[in-house]
């Protein structure tokens, strides 16, 4: 319909009638879930995605309107993808996309390299590859430092462990607190273990 009503344009010659109008005769009978903004983003969704085949029934509709307001289809691909292979929650979605995950991934990698990790199509060949540089710990609470003792880092990160597991990236797992292991007649500690 829209294609019809624009003629291959951007937008129609009459400016943002055209959604106003289908909103106005849809609402009524379907509810608010018709409303003009629902309408328009309706219709970007159309516009960004106009092949079926490149839906994913295992994203929401919460999902795609944060994927929408992404501005380049690379960045855009890269998100879909990672929420697929992540499970990624609207909430952990919206937190990797305005914490600058692409960007900062792109810091140490090339679009492309980046972007075949991402799908699967190539393992990592370098940690520099899911790793990303510089890390957002923002969710750790803890107050702007120029360097922490271990034991604050530690604490914040084990009472904050799935949001950390999730900006370190793919292949961690949390292991166990840190112990300490007695050797004749000195105590070691090691520190928190990942695999």
């Amino acid at each position: 319909m829209f294609e019809e009503e624009q003629q291959g344009k951007d937008h129609a010659d009459y400016g943002n009638y055209l959604t106003k109008f289908v909103a106005n005769q849809l609402e009524p009978e379907h509810g608010s879930g018709f409303a003009k903004r629902q309408t328009e983003l309706f219709r970007q969704f159309y516009r960004t995605f106009p092949i079926a085949n490149t839906v994913y029934s295992q994203l929401s509709w919460s999902q795609y309107k944060l994927l929408l307001r992404i501005d380049t289809q690379d960045k855009r691909d890269f998100h879909i993808a990672e929420t697929v292979k992540n499970n990624w929650t609207v909430r952990q979605l919206e937190r990797q996309i305005y914490s600058s995950l692409w960007e900062r991934l792109l810091i140490s990698n090339d679009r492309e390299s980046v972007l075949s990790v991402a799908r699967n199509e190539k393992q990592p060949s370098d940690a520099k590859e899911i790793i990303k540089d510089p890390m957002y710990l923002e969710f750790l609470g803890l107050h702007r430092e120029a360097s922490y003792y271990e034991k604050d880092l530690e604490r914040a990160i084990i009472s904050h462990l799935h949001d950390f597991l999730l900006e370190l990236g793919n292949g961690f797992a949390f292991i166990a607190r840190p112990k300490r292991l007695p050797m004749m007649d000195t105590h070691y500690r090691f520190g928190i273990m990942f695999l």
